[in-house]
Order: C-alpha cells, then structure tokens, then sequence
C-alpha cells in the first residue's frame, strides 16, 4: 500500500500536454508539469521517456486520485530559492580569484 510522503520508482505509461501517467505497483498515477521541474517545461517528453524508470514522491492520494513529484526527488531540476551556497571557506577564494582577474 502506498503512504503519502513515501518515495517509489514507477514507470512513466504515458504522457500528455500537461501531465504524465505513472505506474507504481499496481498503482495509476499522475506527475502534473508543474511537478516535473522549477524551470519552465514545454514538453514533457524533454524530461520523462514512456516506458522509463524513475523515482518519484506521492504527495498526495485524493478520491482514489494518486499525485506524485517527480522535481522533489531529482534535485537538479530545483531551483535554488535562497540564493548561493557558501562553501566551507566562504566566499575568500572567489573574491581573490575575482580580484585578481581584475588586477590583470
């Protein structure tokens, strides 16, 4: 039995303008556009294969209704909504590189 919040590997089945059906143990269920990526997506069919494997969230079951992400698990397609990432020095080694670019 699938639990909201749980992560599986299901088969994409079919895809349309603006969702894709999915195939989760013997489950149907649907990845709408908007949880495919953050990024604009035209086509589907630029990210998701039929007859492809990939891992996907339920978020949801309503009246029988199975919605799961597939941007939620796959984070490269995220976008970064708080800005950069320090790294373990900080920013240092970018401002010297970067000052010394501007030096030459």
């Amino acid at each position: 039995m699938l639990k909201a919040n749980g992560i599986y590997n299901g088969k994409v089945i079919k895809i349309f303008k603006t969702y894709a059906l999915i195939k989760v143990e013997n489950i149907t269920g649907i990845v709408h556009i908007s949880e495919i990526s953050d990024y604009l997506v035209k086509n589907i069919n630029d990210i998701l294969t039929i007859g492809s494997e990939y891992n996907f969230l339920l978020l949801s079951i309503k009246e029988k209704t199975y919605n799961f992400s597939f941007k939620r698990v796959n984070a490269k397609f995220l976008k970064r909504r708080d800005g950069m990432i320090p790294t373990v020095s900080g920013y240092s080694n970018l401002y010297k590189n970067t000052m010394n670019l501007i030096k030459k």
